[in-house]
């Protein structure tokens, strides 16, 4: 099942009578939140593309609908706490709060709610602090039954590195977690990747490493069934909780291809990617001549962190890492690598 159309949908609007009245962001409203505030009871929000930087709070049965898929993003946090609310078509990305130096997280909280249906939404990482904290999580589902989750694509952050100064020393972050359904009946998961955050990596040998996230951490919750999704690391729940996976994938390890070689390489080296342009994924590809700290990261054209390829240690070798920016808009991108003193950042270019 896949969330409809812009087409479909306004025809299903324009057909069906439960929805009084449709009311359009920025057209009618500046923000999401002022629109939801002026809403009755089953009225429709109409979010036009564009970047919206405010929390928002759902406390009646409405809807809101991106008006393009990867066009509409929001930086901040949305709290569901309503009954029959549909979600389709948005971004949830990271927010800093420069006075309070504060990462939202969850980017989504769903509290004490009932048929809620999310579908196409986009919950990227948040994990841009290089220090040693524990990564965001991405969801929370806390009291509330028959929600359901549709093409949904998340990945929690990954843990900041240990450090040390002086004569204090700070263990590695933990990964942060995809969901985490707490008290509640009822949820169906289709077709999602959702990807629990890398553990921090060690920066110094005598510093204690962190532990990698978990896709999904169950507690005190039954009937939660998940189906044609991929999940990266593994599945957290107590004895009191039920979960059904069908045609689903669990990736346990942190998957790196390594490239053939038949001698180790004598220097540090990051390589163009290719395909460059691409759509939607390309390869990047980088060696070490000695076992190393590594990070890659991903930069939108604003500085933006907006994925990690690579955070861990790694032996010496060749490796490439493929990124899936399907999720992503078109343009320039920067990909840096760091390794020991070892600095380098090239372009790439998403074309579609």
């Amino acid at each position: 099942m896949k969330p409809l159309s812009v087409q479909a949908f306004v025809l299903f609007i324009l057909v069906n009578s439960s929805f009084s009245e449709i009311r359009r962001v920025p057209q009618d409203y500046v923000t999401i939140q002022t629109a939801i505030d002026s809403c009755s009871i089953g009225d429709t929000i109409l979010v036009d593309k564009g970047s919206y930087s405010e929390r928002m709070s759902i406390n009646k049965s409405l809807t809101i609908f991106g008006i393009e898929k990867d066009s509409v993003v929001i930086y901040s946090q949305i709290t569901i706490k309503a009954s029959n609310v549909n979600v389709q078509k948005l971004t949830i990305s990271t927010y800093y709060d420069s006075l309070y130096h504060y990462y939202f997280s969850p980017q989504v909280i769903i509290d004490s709610s009932s048929n809620v249906k999310i579908a196409g939404l986009y919950l990227p990482p948040h994990n841009e602090l290089d220090i040693p904290t524990d990564g965001g999580n991405n969801m929370t589902i806390s009291a509330s039954k028959g929600v359901s989750l549709i093409s949904v694509i998340m990945q929690a952050g990954d843990g900041g590195p240990g450090s040390t100064s002086h004569l204090n020393q700070h263990a590695s972050g933990n990964g942060g977690s995809g969901i985490i359904i707490a008290n509640s009946q009822s949820i169906v998961i289709d077709s999602c990747t959702i990807y629990g955050g890398n553990a921090g990596y060690r920066a110094y040998y005598y510093v204690a490493p962190g532990k990698t996230g978990s896709p999904l951490i169950l507690k005190d919750s039954s009937v939660v069934s998940v189906s044609n999704s991929k999940l990266k690391y593994e599945v957290v729940k107590d004895s009191s909780s039920s979960i059904l996976l069908t045609n689903t994938t669990i990736i346990l390890t942190d998957v790196f291809e390594t490239e053939p070689s038949n001698s180790t390489p004598s220097r540090y080296q990051l390589r163009q990617n290719y395909p460059n342009p691409f759509n939607p994924s390309t390869n990047i590809s980088f060696s070490l001549p000695s076992k190393s700290v590594v990070s890659v990261n991903i930069y939108d054209i604003t500085g933006r962190k907006v994925a990690t390829l690579v955070n861990k240690e790694l032996a010496a070798g060749n490796y490439v890492r493929h990124w899936n920016a399907a999720n992503m808009p078109s343009g320039i991108y920067f990909y840096r690598m760091q390794a020991g003193t070892f600095r380098d950042t090239k372009k790439l270019m998403l074309l579609r």
